[in-house]
């Protein structure tokens, strides 16, 4: 490029952003980020985060993903570390042989049994957790019954939560894209040993779960951070049973996606109809 058109085009730069414009995305916009983490990366502009992402998805050898901002990338740098006891190829394995989402249910419940058995007789454990019932279960017969009537608007525009500052409620500087050596995104969770910490599952789970949705509803990993899961969604419920059913799952996978988020399973199911993205997160 000639100095006058690169001065043109920093000049134009520029002017859309004092407007407050989104800057049109050009593949050269996305540039080298240097840094030892375990897969290469790259950096763009926060705003144009998602068009970086598609414009990296065309290459059928890799599989993108946003990490966020550098901070991130620090955070997930440590659980890979302390995840590499097992191989990424063992993780890949393991997920092969698992049922979703029946089979987790069946593990969380197995876990808690052993939890509530081991802290008998423990009076302040009692008082906490000794309300629990594992035989209750959630009847999507319920969530019909209670299907919100107003609608929730989807915030945020196209962009992944892990390229949102939300203290500020607006797109990160700098959003870093890992490029992960596999044709096959589901097992990205592998490869970044997302998971196997407090209610969050572990690695194999996340990989059986991003099958299980990607078959279904066409969902595509866009975003991962240390305790997040960005999805986009390519088909939605058809009907309001389906919706509610499929709450219920995405709850037993992601409790804090209700708790700390929708505040029902109900109104979880209604988004589900219609939101064109996921954001789970685990605290």
């Amino acid at each position: 490029m000639k100095r006058r058109d690169f001065l043109m085009a920093t000049f134009f730069t520029t002017i859309l952003a004092a407007c407050s414009r989104k800057v049109p995305f050009s593949p050269d916009m996305i540039r080298p980020f240097e840094s030892d983490f375990e897969f290469p990366l790259v950096q763009v502009d926060g705003k144009l985060a998602v068009e970086a992402w598609e414009y990296l998805a065309r290459d059928p050898s890799i599989s993108p993903v946003i990490i966020g901002d550098p901070e991130n990338e620090l955070y997930i740098s440590e659980a890979i570390e302390f995840g590499e006891t097992i191989a990424v190829e063992q993780i890949i394995a393991k997920a092969e042989d698992l049922e979703f989402p029946q089979g987790l249910q069946v593990e969380k419940r197995a876990e808690l049994s052993a939890m509530l058995e081991a802290g008998k007789g423990d009076q302040n454990f009692e008082a906490m957790f000794g309300h629990l019932d594992l035989e209750t279960e959630i009847d999507p017969k319920d969530i019909l019954s209670d299907w919100p009537k107003r609608t929730n608007k989807e915030g945020n525009g196209n962009l992944p939560s892990v390229a949102i500052n939300w203290s500020t409620e607006k797109p990160i500087e700098t959003a870093l894209i890992a490029l992960i050596p596999t044709a096959d995104w589901t097992e990205v969770p592998a490869y970044l040993r997302f998971g196997g910490y407090n209610d969050c599952p572990a690695p194999h789970w996340h990989v059986a779960a991003m099958r299980y949705w990607r078959d279904i509803y066409d969902v595509r990993l866009i975003g991962l951070s240390h305790d997040t899961l960005d999805l986009r969604i390519g088909k939605h419920p058809q009907t309001k049973k389906e919706a509610a059913q499929q709450a219920i799952n995405l709850y037993e996978y992601c409790p804090d996606l209700v708790d700390q988020g929708s505040g029902s399973i109900s109104e979880l199911a209604r988004d589900l109809m219609s939101h064109r993205k996921w954001s789970l997160w685990w605290d």
